[in-house]
Order: structure tokens, then C-alpha cells, then sequence
């Protein structure tokens, strides 16, 4: 198993930013719509309070609901939702796709032990999460799972029992049972809690590889803002399409990133010496937004016809500036690759 080779070349996927959030799939602008829960205060051991425009609009258009976990009770998504994911991917010219395992507000999205808040329950239905896996399998796109290492309805979360009793297997279990390419441990608890869920990971499957929010030994580093200059260790950076992570239907088309921004943020990544993850949101159904979409069809009609090129770049002397991009040709020592 493990990465394949091709993510060595392109270094160049998507995050589908799936959870029960998708359903209100709201927030202020400049807010993130992912953290619904916690702007509603249903947060344990959050530092900060809940949002005011947020518990306003939850109470206008949800007040029927007892609470956040009632919106699992509207989560619709069907059986080809992970099927376009990946052809979006594949369309955008990336070569990884990733989606939600387990989010901060709690909800699973495969047949996890260990907790009751399971969004796959059901044996005969085997959840997004396999689908998805089954999705990137056959378009040949390395696949990648998401795990929260927060638990925002645990009150335990955090601590060493915790770790114990439901992160860890959980993590064995998702290893062993989804056979995911990408283990990507986002938000950050404890170091030494972080080192052991690494741990976890790669004992369970030594071959997949791990990504984590916090700098740690045997993981790649996913950065949420561009570096300044050139860095020799792997890096990821991570941002949304949207102003968020996730879909907000209080954005517009002016929200979204462009084709041209893009392709900008990509050449700048490699020239680097990092790797582009996009992320998109959903809505109740697992539909990504056309404002969300389209740019990076548009952008991967470029990426792909450059392909040829881009796949054998590597850093240079200097990366270039905010108008170049300098790359080196790894299969010809004496050219150099200008992205203007």
C-alpha cells in the first residue's frame, strides 16, 4: 500500500470537508462553517463561547431540533456521492483524495468501535467512507482519511484514558478496516498523546503515510499558510476554496478561489518544495457547489496539459516571486522551469 508514486511527482490532492455540519452549512464570513458545534457552545474544554449570529440563525431556521446531533438524522448523502468527489479530483488533475473519518463534532463515518456516534451503522450499508476508498480505487487516486484527534462531545477528550479506550482503537480500527493510503490526525491535543496516535498509525500499517496539524516525528506537516521561502522538510499546505474549509451558503462566487489562484498557489507550493491540498464542503446530500467545483476543473485543464512538466519539477536555487515561479527540471540538470 502506502502513497503511491505519482503523489511524488504531482503532489497535489482534495479534502472533502464532510460532517454533520454540512447540513446547516453556515456561518459569518470569516468564520469556519465546520465548527458549527462549537459556535453553538457545545464544545467541551473550548477556550472560547459560542458565537452570537450563529446561535440567532440556529434558533430561526433549527429550532426544531433538540440539538446538533440531530442533524445526523438529515444527512442524505447517496451512494455516488464519493464517485464525483473523486472525479472532481481526478478532473482537477490531482492525484489524492481524502474525506472526514471522524470530525471534531464527534460523528464517524465508518462502522467505528468505541462510540455510539456512527454515520455507517447500518451493515448493509458500508458508509462514505468505503465508498470513497472504493471511489479513488478504481480511478487509480491514492485515498486518504481524516481523523480528529478533538472530540468536542467527550468530556474525556484529551486525557489518557481517553487516548486509550477510544482514540486509539478507533484509529487500529480505521487502519486495519478502510485501508486508507493517508492517515491525516488534524487539530492537536497533548505531543506526547500526537506521537502516540502516529504511533498507532504506522504500527498498525507501516506503509501509510501521516499527516498532522502539529510538527511531529514520522509525519508530514500541514501548514494552514504558505511558507516564505524554500523549506527542505515535507510540508503540506492546506486551504479552503471558499473563505472556510467547509461550505457556507452565506458565500458567493467572489468568496471562491479563482482557476488563476489556483494554479498560483500550486506552482508556488512546488516551487517550495511542499504539496497543495484543496479542501471543499458539502451540503446535506454530499453535492460540492458549482462555485466550489468549477474553478478547479478550469484550473485542472492547465495543471494536466502541464503535467509533462510539472511532475519532474523540483525546487531551485530560489523560488521566484509573486508574478514566477523558478523550478528545476529534475530530467534535465541544465533547464530551468519558468511559470509566469
Amino acid at each position: 500500500m502506502g502513497m503511491p508514486a505519482r503523489w511524488a511527482q504531482r503532489r497535489y490532492g482534495m479534502v472533502v470537508a464532510n460532517s454533520l455540519a454540512s447540513v446547516p452549512a453556515w456561518a459569518p464570513l470569516g468564520e469556519d462553517p465546520l465548527w458549527y458545534r462549537h459556535h453553538l457552545g457545545d464544545a467541551h474544554a473550548s477556550e472560547s463561547g459560542p458565537l452570537a449570529e450563529v446561535l440567532a440563525h440556529h434558533r430561526d431556521r433549527w429550532g426544531h431540533l433538540d440539538g446538533y446531533d440531530d442533524f445526523a438524522q438529515l444527512v442524505s448523502f447517496d451512494a455516488d456521492a464519493p464517485e464525483r468527489w473523486v472525479r472532481l479530483a481526478a478532473d482537477a488533475g490531482m492525484v489524492l483524495s481524502v474525506s472526514t473519518a471522524k470530525h471534531h463534532d464527534g460523528w464517524c463515518w465508518w462502522n467505528a468501535p468505541a462510540t455510539d456516534r456512527v454515520l455507517a451503522a447500518d451493515e448493509q450499508y458500508s458508509g462514505v467512507l468505503s465508498e470513497h476508498a472504493a471511489a479513488c480505487e478504481r480511478r487509480e487516486l491514492a485515498f486518504g482519511a481524516v481523523y480528529s484527534t478533538l472530540d468536542w462531545p467527550d468530556a474525556e477528550a484529551g486525557t489518557a484514558a481517553h487516548l486509550d479506550t477510544v482514540m486509539s482503537p478507533q484509529l487500529t480500527h480505521l487502519v486495519g478496516e478502510e485501508r486508507p493510503q493517508l492517515v491525516w490526525l488534524r487539530g492537536t491535543v497533548a505531543p506526547l498523546a500526537q506521537e502516540a496516535l502516529v504511533r498507532t498509525v504506522v504500527d498498525t500499517d507501516p506503509d501509510v503515510a501521516v499527516f498532522s496539524d502539529a510538527p511531529l516525528p514520522g509525519a508530514t506537516r500541514v501548514r494552514s499558510a504558505m511558507p516564505e521561502g524554500i523549506e527542505t522538510s515535507p510540508w503540506v499546505l492546506c486551504c479552503g476554496v471558499g473563505a472556510a474549509l467547509g461550505y457556507n451558503r452565506a458565500e458567493s462566487s467572489r468568496d471562491q478561489l479563482t482557476a488563476r489562484d489556483v494554479i498560483s498557489l500550486y506552482t508556488e507550493a512546488l516551487a517550495k518544495g511542499g504539496a497543495l491540498v484543496l479542501s471543499v464542503g458539502t451540503d446535506a446530500g454530499g453535492n460540492i457547489a458549482d462555485e466550489q467545483s468549477a474553478p478547479l476543473r478550469l484550473a485542472g485543464e492547465w495543471i494536466l496539459a502541464h503535467a509533462h512538466l510539472l511532475d519532474r519539477s523540483a525546487p531551485w536555487q530560489i523560488w521566484g516571486d509573486s508574478d514566477t515561479r523558478i523550478l528545476a527540471d529534475t530530467d534535465d540538470s541544465s533547464s530551468l522551469l519558468a511559470v509566469d
